[in-house]
């Protein structure tokens, strides 16, 4: 133990139903261990009645805590108490600190894969009564117009209604909406919970997901994007690092060093499954050389010529699809993929670039980091800081 380092009592609060707990408590032990910083932690936590029980509510004592919201009372009291706080969900409480996810960013980002994928006739659907979904709206729609395309909007208030009536709702106002709906058309859901929604309707209606609806959500949450069919496509939650940083936040805040009050996390990833399995474009060879790029670009360089082989079409040919499909020729496109994995496992993961050069099979650690360079100017190390 470090004797110049006082031993605080730090609680963490997230609720079990978060999806992204365990990777926000990552991101925290994290921090704890690469900074050896010497913290107690107070967390409720499932150990079949083994250990105490930890209740951490407005009459909680401790140094500083770590929460998924706080209600007013639990403010005035911890204020109070000169208890430090940190907000880790994308609801704003009053003057206190707040790490989250850059919604806006995650809405251009829903935007942009649906429009790569061909589509033009765009929906968001949302939620009335929450603020991360009216900023994943205004990144959606901002990023549409920019692509000189105007996209639809819904928010339905199902949050506002007792839980009971909140499925039978939303499956009313889908049901009628759907047959209005243009095909093929893309929707941006603002979380997964209404991905799930959307697709399990579209299955009641017989509608053809992703030829004729192609649907993301937002935070790629296992339990609703692996347990519908077609499987859905999703906005990456960046946990991990909003875990990293709300536990470096609070720690600064304890040596006293003043913090910005609202901290956004870049939102940069997406995976993509069977519900935007979909290129809404003209001839078979387009979407097969697509396809074969999206496949094998994240796990081995490709060329050119194997991509021409696949899809059945000259090099000029091919030139010319990819500039039709996506304004960009196929060097551009693949070159895209890798990074964006590139960046992915630098933000998500604790491989050394070593590891991640062979996961993506460069043929060395050097040729990786010069690729990053060129691709960012930055280099892999510069950007894994500006992560954590």
């Amino acid at each position: 133990m470090n004797p110049q380092k006082k031993n605080h009592t730090i609680g963490i609060r997230i609720p079990q139903w978060f999806s992204k707990r365990d990777s926000i408590l990552q991101g925290i032990l994290l921090y704890i261990k690469k900074h050896e910083v010497e913290w107690h932690i107070d967390m409720q936590r499932n150990s079949d009645g083994e250990m105490p029980e930890v209740i951490i509510d407005e009459n909680w004592n401790g140094d500083g805590i770590i929460s998924f919201r706080y209600s007013d009372q639990e403010i005035t009291n911890f204020r109070q108490k000169s208890i430090k706080m940190v907000n880790v969900s994308s609801v704003s409480m009053e003057q206190v600190h707040e790490v989250r996810p850059d919604n806006i960013q995650g809405g251009e980002l829903a935007a942009k894969h649906l429009i790569q994928n061909g589509l033009k006739d765009l929906l968001f659907i949302g939620r009335s009564d929450r603020q991360y979904s009216e900023d994943r709206k205004k990144g959606f729609v901002d990023a549409c117009i920019t692509h000189g395309l105007e996209p639809d909007t819904i928010d339905y208030g199902v949050n506002e209604l007792p839980p009971e009536q909140r499925s039978a709702f939303l499956e009313t106002h889908l049901r009628k909406l759907f047959p209005k709906l243009k095909s093929p058309m893309g929707i941006f859901a603002t979380d997964d919970l209404m991905g799930e929604n959307i697709l399990r309707v579209a299955r009641l209606l017989n509608i053809n997901v992703p030829d004729d609806l192609a649907v993301i959500g937002f935070s790629n949450n296992p339990l609703y994007c692996l347990s519908t069919s077609p499987s859905l496509s999703s906005i990456e939650y960046p946990g991990s690092t909003i875990g990293y940083k709300a536990a470096k936040t609070l720690d600064l805040l304890l040596q006293k060093k003043e913090q910005p009050l609202i901290q956004q996390i870049p939102v940069e990833h997406y995976k993509m499954r069977l519900s935007t399995n979909t290129f809404a474009y003209h001839g078979e060879s387009t979407k097969k050389a697509i396809e074969f790029i999206r496949e094998n670009a994240p796990k081995r360089q490709i060329k050119t010529a194997e991509i021409c082989a696949y899809a059945g079409v000259s090099q000029s040919s091919l030139k010319n699809l990819m500039n039709e499909a996506l304004n960009r020729s196929a060097k551009k496109e693949i070159d895209q993929i890798r990074i964006s994995k590139l960046k992915e496992y630098l933000a998500n993961t604790d491989m050394s670039i070593g590891e991640i050069s062979y996961s993506m099979g460069f043929k060395a650690s050097e040729e990786a980091s010069r690729f990053f360079k060129k691709m960012t100017d930055i280099t892999p190390t510069e950007y894994r800081k500006t992560q954590r």
